[in-house]
């Protein structure tokens, strides 16, 4: 019988391959990166439950868009940086919102400037849902390391700025050309949620990067949540699980009690996404964390799981 895996998150939506010749046809489902979630447990075995415990809402979008009218050097940016992938689906709602009013020149302007992000699934909603190519995504699975190479990038960019360098082939050359700009007197655009952690932004300031925050989503915990648990339990699942995995601080705050008062909770493992949500069970709320994913994707998660559980 294959172990159950219960992932606190919401339920991967399944992207369809449609054939050419029979367009009301879906012919088989193709994993994009939400959905390997599933696949990299169900080809290891695992059975997968999903059961979201947060909900956010855009904010500030209005801010952002009046930001994207204007190419990035008069709106004073050198490059964007996101951590999560509703930071990402914000920045596609203000794009949608511009419509197609902006001009192509506007919008591949932006697409020409450094998009940095952390972590393989943060960067294929942003090569998915934006058409950007992102940078830091394989240098990085934390906000630590990423903010390494944003630091690495900009000091390198910043002697080029000093010596005179026009690249064409350097994606920053757009804010060296015209104006004389140089990335010392621009910002970076940080989108964040409400619920970021200091770790990135200190980082950068610390290492003189002009650093621009705009707030675009605010998170907030299901207010059914315990409801939603029991209803899981009883129509879903129907027994206990596993393993369960937990996504953020956020989430922990959430489903951890109601899930402590579970009869199995003494028995189940427990496993995070990355080091932040390790260190809040362990050092605020007491509880032992079995596996902890190398990097932020599925693949690391489901293989951490898979080798404890083969020790």
């Amino acid at each position: 019988m294959s172990s159950k895996v219960l992932l606190l998150k919401e339920k991967p939506r399944q992207k369809f391959k449609v054939n050419e010749k029979k367009q009301n046809k879906a012919t088989d489902i193709e994993y994009d990166e939400e959905n390997s979630y599933e696949k990299a447990f169900v080809t290891r075995n695992y059975q997968p439950f999903f059961l979201p415990v947060l909900s956010s809402t855009f904010v500030n979008i209005e801010e952002l868009t009046r930001l994207l009218k204007n190419e990035p050097q008069k709106s004073k940016i050198w490059g964007i940086v996101v951590t999560s992938q509703r930071a990402v689906e914000a920045l596609s709602e203000a794009w949608k919102q511009l419509g197609t009013g902006l001009s192509k020149d506007i919008r591949e302007a932006w697409k020409n400037i450094p998009f940095f992000t952390v972590g393989n699934v943060t960067a294929e909603a942003v090569t998915r849902n934006l058409g950007y190519k992102p940078l830091g995504a394989k240098e990085s699975g934390t906000a630590n390391a990423l903010a390494d190479h944003i630091v690495s990038f900009y000091e390198n960019q910043l002697q080029k700025n000093l010596q005179g360098s026009n690249d064409s082939n350097n994606r920053i050359s757009v804010v060296n050309s015209t104006s004389g700009s140089t990335i010392s007197s621009l910002s970076l655009l940080f989108l964040v949620g409400d619920k970021r952690r200091d770790t990135l932004p200190q980082k950068l300031v610390k290492s003189g990067i002009n650093l621009r925050e705009l707030l675009v989503y605010q998170t907030n915990g299901r207010p059914n949540f315990s409801q939603e648990l029991e209803n899981f339990f009883e129509y879903e699942c129907n027994s206990k699980v596993d393993w369960i995995v937990f996504f953020s601080p956020s989430g922990v705050d959430v489903a951890l009690d109601p899930l402590k008062n579970k009869s199995f909770w003494s028995h189940v493992k427990i496993a995070t996404i990355g080091p932040t949500t390790r260190d809040y069970l362990t050092e605020k709320k007491g509880v032992e964390v079995h596996v902890v994913a190398s990097k932020p994707n599925p693949e690391n998660l489901a293989s951490a799981i898979e080798t404890y559980s083969q020790q």
